[in-house]
C-alpha cells in the first residue's frame, strides 16, 4: 500500500503544472493543512474535487464532464447533452464500417437515462404487412427496431445495459389504449410536441442527405383510425414544424429511443 502512494505521490509531483493547486484545504481525514495537491500527502484521502478513477484536478475541474487526465465520467450527464453508443451505416461507405451513433440525452431517473437518436438512421416504411388498423404494436417498423436494428447497432455487452421500457400508445381517433414493452421505441404525439423546435427538426444521416436534403420527415409511434394504414408521422422542414398522418411513405426516417445505463 506504501508503495502504491508512493507512486502516486510521485507521478503528481511530476505532474505539478496540472494537478498543483493554491494552499488553504485541510484534510478532512488526518487535519493536515495546506495541500497543494491533488490529495493528502498525509494519509492520501482525495480532495473533494477530484476523478474518482485517478485523482487528477485542476482548479476548473467542475467544468468538465469527463477527466481529462483518465477520461471517466465525473458528473451526471444533463438533458441535452450529445453521447455516443452503439454504431450504424450512417455514411454510405459500407466499406469504412459502421459510425458510432450519436444520441442527444432526453431525460434520465437514477442513473438511467433515455436517449433519441441526434439524426434520421434509416428509411423504413411503418408498415409493410398490407393489413388495415395498424397499430405501433402491429407495425413492422415496430419489429424491426426491436430485432433487426437492436442487432445490428449494439455489441451484447451494450443490449444488455439497454432496459426495456412499459409504453402506452393511443390509437388516433380512438379511445383505445395500446401497451408494449420495447427495448427500442419512439417518441408519441405528446412528446414530439414537448420537445424544442431544434429538437424537432431532424437532419438525415449522411447517406441519406442527398434525397431528404438537410431536414427530414421522421416516424412518431402513434397508430391511426382502425380504416387506415399508417402512423402519425413526424413532419420536420425548414418552415414548419408539425405532424401529420401517413400512409407507410417509405421516404420517412427512423429516430430510435432507447433508455440505457451509462458509464
Amino acid at each position: 500500500m506504501k508503495r502504491i502512494f508512493a507512486l502516486l505521490l510521485c507521478v503528481c509531483l511530476v505532474m505539478s503544472g496540472s494537478l498543483a493547486l493554491g494552499e488553504g484545504w485541510v484534510c478532512n481525514t488526518c487535519g493536515a493543512k495546506d495541500q497543494a495537491y491533488a490529495f493528502c500527502t498525509s494519509c492520501g484521502e482525495k480532495k473533494p474535487a477530484c476523478c474518482p478513477a485517478c485523482g487528477w484536478w485542476v482548479e476548473e475541474i467542475e467544468t468538465f464532464k469527463h477527466c481529462g487526465n483518465c477520461g471517466a465520467r465525473l458528473r451526471a450527464y444533463e438533458v441535452g447533452d450529445i453521447v455516443t453508443f452503439g454504431r450504424y451505416e450512417q455514411d454510405g461507405n459500407f466499406g469504412n464500417g459502421k459510425e458510432p451513433i450519436e444520441w442527444i440525452v432526453m431525460g434520465s431517473s437514477n442513473g438511467e437515462y433515455m436517449l433519441m437518436a441526434r439524426y434520421g438512421l434509416e428509411e423504413k416504411d411503418y408498415d409493410t404487412s398490407g393489413n388495415t388498423g395498424v397499430t405501433w404494436k402491429t407495425s413492422t417498423l415496430r419489429a424491426w427496431m426491436n430485432k433487426t436494428f437492436l442487432n445490428v447497432a449494439f455489441t451484447e455487452e451494450e443490449i444488455a445495459k439497454i432496459i426495456p421500457t412499459t409504453l402506452v400508445t393511443e390509437q388516433l381517433n380512438q379511445t383505445v389504449q395500446i401497451g408494449t414493452q420495447d427495448t427500442v421505441f419512439l417518441l408519441n404525439g405528446d412528446e414530439y410536441y414537448e420537445l424544442e423546435k431544434q429538437l424537432r427538426l431532424a437532419a438525415p444521416a449522411e447517406r441519406f442527405e442527398a434525397e431528404h436534403g438537410r431536414i427530414c420527415f421522421w416516424w412518431l409511434r402513434d397508430g391511426v383510425a382502425a380504416n387506415m394504414e399508417g402512423s402519425l408521422a413526424g413532419f420536420s422542414s425548414e418552415n414548419e414544424v408539425d405532424w401529420y398522418i401517413g400512409y407507410g411513405y417509405g421516404d420517412t426516417l427512423v429516430r430510435p429511443c432507447i433508455w440505457v445505463r451509462l458509464p
